[in-house]
């Protein structure tokens, strides 16, 4: 936490400082100003062990546990001023594996997920090509994953599903590197609150149902790799 503080506030001066360099700059101006709007793409691969669901992120349970997974995501972005921008992110899909295992058994795998994201920004002044940024997230996920393992004459199935709400406090930039595209990066440090999971253990006519503790979460955070196509 206290290294996430001392990077903020050195990111946050760098910023403030050196916008003058503007001035006299004819490379390639970052589209920031009201009614700008752009189709956001986005990848995480760096995150923690969340236990939970920001867009762009799914857990998926290995055992009794939940191990983070990256995905893309799409979104909106909109600035309503010439400071201030709103993003509005999804992020959704599904997945299937089957695994022949020794003594004529098969094993499949399939999880589903989606999140939705919600992004204020403000965005300081630019430094070049490069647009800095400040904000809040609020964001939604929900997930299942289902495991069934065949054999001759039974099978034996395990599902797993959960819910998550989350808030966290963004920084990132977007680089324009040329007229309407822009490569970035953002980290978002927040809370996470995980609803009950609910475990499901099924074989033949008899089935069992467990539910796992919630869980809070804080300090936690998540880095993502950003597109942006603006118009």
């Amino acid at each position: 936490m206290k290294l996430f503080t001392v990077m903020f506030f050195a990111f946050l001066s760098f910023s403030i400082l050196c916008a003058q360099a503007n001035k006299d700059y004819d490379g390639v101006k970052p589209e920031v100003y009201k009614g700008s709007k752009s189709l956001v793409f986005s990848y995480t691969p760096f995150q923690s062990d969340l236990r939970a669901l920001p867009a762009g992120s799914y857990p998926q349970m290995n055992g009794n546990n939940l191990n983070e997974m990256q995905i893309g995501g799409i979104g909106f972005k909109y600035f309503a001023s010439d400071q201030l921008s709103l993003l509005f992110s999804l992020g959704l899909g599904s997945s299937s594996t089957e695994v022949d295992n020794e003594s004529s058994s098969t094993t499949d795998y399939s999880q589903t997920y989606y999140g939705l994201s919600v992004d204020v920004d403000y965005h300081l002044p630019n430094l070049y090509s490069i647009s800095t940024y400040i904000g809040g997230n609020i964001n939604y996920g929900s997930m299942a994953t289902e495991h069934t393992l065949k054999l001759t004459s039974s099978s034996t199935t395990d599902e797993f599903s959960s819910s998550a709400f989350g808030l966290g406090v963004n920084i990132g930039f977007d680089w324009f590197f040329t007229e309407g595209i822009s490569l970035g990066g953002k980290y978002t440090l927040g809370f996470k609150s995980l609803s009950e999971p609910e475990y499901t253990t099924s074989s033949g006519s008899s089935s069992d149902t467990q539910k796992g503790p919630s869980e809070s979460t804080i300090g936690t955070g998540v880095g993502t790799i950003v597109i942006s196509v603006h118009f």
